[in-house]
């Protein structure tokens, strides 16, 4: 029986090979494909979101004090209340878009109550030196007044013993001292003063003229155009289109732009997708 099994395996064996080589002898022996070559264009179509865009423009920009504000106003950007629709025909000087005036209104507000304070410390500073300096004044009298009482002990004292004369002119000397000490006294406390005025003065000055800055600001926040043309929105730095709620400021200027539609050109955006250029080589657009 396992000699019957074993020539079954045999001949299958001997079957596989066979069959195996009739197959590969035969696909040999079969004609080639045969494709026939011609010449022509290769092309390949890509179809792509795009828009166009104008090789020379004229930008709609945030008002020129933005781009130039102490940093002490702290305000660093704004966000646009209103502007007008993408593609509207404006003329120079018509209006464009709007910026939101609540920061600016609220550090108004703020400064305002700030200045009452600082016109207050500046009077209470002048009082306040006037009525030192006026105490140093009355003091440098009265070490005059008491040298000129020295000098008469003195000129009494000649009448008296050596002693005496010695003390009085002693006392005249210490009064002298006092008196010119006195003196040098006055001269640093007036400069300490001043000092003080002065820079209660600098702080009341700033905070008027920043108020007036933003005084002068919150009128500039309405943008008109710079010259006739048709409105397109400007791009921020994210990539998307201003609109209102966007936040401008002197990193990001940008509002609008009025292009010159002579010099229009298609601009197509296509990503990961991978092409060949007339020399075969591979690029990403």
């Amino acid at each position: 029986m396992k000699k019957n099994w074993q020539l079954i395996i045999f001949i299958g064996v001997i079957a596989a090979v066979l069959t195996g080589y009739y197959i590969m002898t035969y696909e040999s022996e079969k004609d080639p494909d045969v494709v026939k070559v011609e010449e022509g264009l290769f092309e390949m179509t890509v179809t792509s979101m795009g828009e166009l865009e104008a090789l020379v423009s004229m930008n709609i920009n945030v008002p020129d004090m933005m781009m130039n504000l102490p940093w002490s106003l702290r305000i660093y950007q704004l966000p646009i209340s209103d502007i007008v629709k993408e593609g509207t025909i404006v003329k120079k000087g018509d209006y464009v878009a709007a910026l939101n005036p609540m920061e600016i209104e609220e550090q108004l507000k703020r400064r305002a109550e700030q200045l009452i304070s600082l016109e207050a410390a500046f009077e209470n500073t002048k009082i306040d030196s006037s009525l030192v300096l006026s105490e140093a004044r009355d003091g440098i009298r009265r070490a005059k007044d008491a040298v000129t009482d020295r000098e008469i002990k003195v000129e009494l004292s000649i009448y008296e013993s050596q002693a005496v004369q010695r003390q009085a002119q002693i006392s005249l000397e210490v009064s002298q001292r006092s008196y010119e000490q006195s003196q040098r006294n006055y001269i640093s406390l007036k400069r300490k003063h001043e000092i003080q005025v002065e820079r209660a003065k600098e702080r009341l000055d700033q905070q008027k003229n920043d108020i007036a800055t933003l005084e002068k600001l919150k009128k500039e926040i309405v943008i008109h155009a710079p010259g006739d043309g048709l409105i397109v929105y400007q791009r921020g730095f994210s990539g998307e289109k201003i609109k209102v709620g966007s936040h401008v400021s002197r990193w990001e200027p940008f509002i609008a732009m009025l292009p010159d539609l002579s010099t229009l050109q298609s601009v197509a955006y296509i990503r990961d997708r991978y092409c060949k250029n007339k020399n075969g080589t591979s690029g990403q657009n």
